[in-house]
């Protein structure tokens, strides 16, 4: 078994998290050995919950991993750890990052190109749907990749304005590629792919979605980015999360203005106070 498989078992596993598979790892085990160590050896692991040791013993199989990987197949989704040489190269220095990636198109957008990761509020106004997009495209017509998480809002506008340019867009999602959430964003989704763009995630396919899913996703849109702007956000909005990720990546932060009077505009206003590059144009951006 190599190292992606090794890593494709144990995601696939009820419970098993990035920590757990960190934590596996402690006990200085060859990793792609563990399928076929004895229950015994397993239950001596050191670091890992009863549960998750019942559990690894349980799928203990390769005829399982082998039906993981045909089921995957199926829905043509492929993956990537941590140690393959197409793993984007600036998400393996990030703190907890994943040990395997699960995507649907073309992985090597990432590479060799500048990418912007825009976030901003579900709720938002048309301001910020004319901000989103207008930047958005104008970015993507200097070949910059646009990165965002296919949430309803600014999100979605940051997608559809880099399809207009002639970027790439990249979407980070927080549920299974076999559960494209928000649904009625399922066909944006195929306009990134149909477009050369890229989809991701670090849940496999048939995975629960949890709400503490999109608050983990955002260390990957900031890790695979250059830098983030924040579009539109409130004094407690998601949005602001992602920007906490990308000041512990080292990533820079850029931030549009809105209305003093709008709530929605608190948050890049707090951070534009804290330290985040004001913008008013992409000529900021490049500059």
């Amino acid at each position: 078994m190599n190292i992606n498989d090794a890593y494709l078992w144990l995601k696939s596993i009820e419970g098993v998290t990035n920590n757990n598979i960190n934590q596996i790892e402690s006990n200085n085990i060859d990793i792609k050995d563990l399928i076929n160590f004895s229950d015994k050896e397993i239950y001596n692991l050191k670091n890992i919950n009863t549960n998750i040791k019942e559990n690894i013993v349980k799928y203990k199989s390769l005829t399982y991993l082998e039906e993981i990987k045909s089921n995957l197949e199926k829905k043509f989704i492929k993956y990537v750890s941590i140690y393959d040489e197409s793993y984007p190269s600036n998400l393996k220095h990030i703190y907890d990052a994943p040990k395997i990636l699960f995507y649907k198109g073309n992985l090597d957008v990432l590479k060799n190109n500048i990418n912007l990761a825009m976030v901003g509020s579900r709720k938002c106004t048309q301001y910020g749907i004319n901000c989103a997009k207008n930047i958005s495209k104008s970015l993507s017509d200097v070949g910059i990749n646009i990165i965002s998480g296919l949430a309803i809002g600014i999100d979605t506008y940051s997608h559809i304005g880099c399809l207009e340019g002639k970027g790439k867009t990249v979407a980070v999602i927080g549920s299974p590629l076999d559960n494209i959430l928000p649904r009625r964003n399922i066909k944006l989704a195929q306009k990134i792919l149909d477009d050369g763009g890229l989809i991701l995630s670090e849940y496999n396919i048939g995975s629960a979605v949890y709400p503490s899913n999109y608050v983990h996703r955002n260390r990957i849109l900031s890790g695979i980015s250059d830098g983030v702007i924040v579009v539109e956000a409130a004094k407690k909005s998601g949005a602001l999360i992602t920007v906490e990720y990308a000041l512990d990546q080292g990533k820079n932060v850029f931030s549009i203005p809105g209305n003093i009077n709008s709530c929605m505009s608190e948050g890049c206003h707090k951070i534009i106070k804290e330290g985040a590059t004001l913008i008013h144009s992409v000529e900021d951006i490049l500059n």
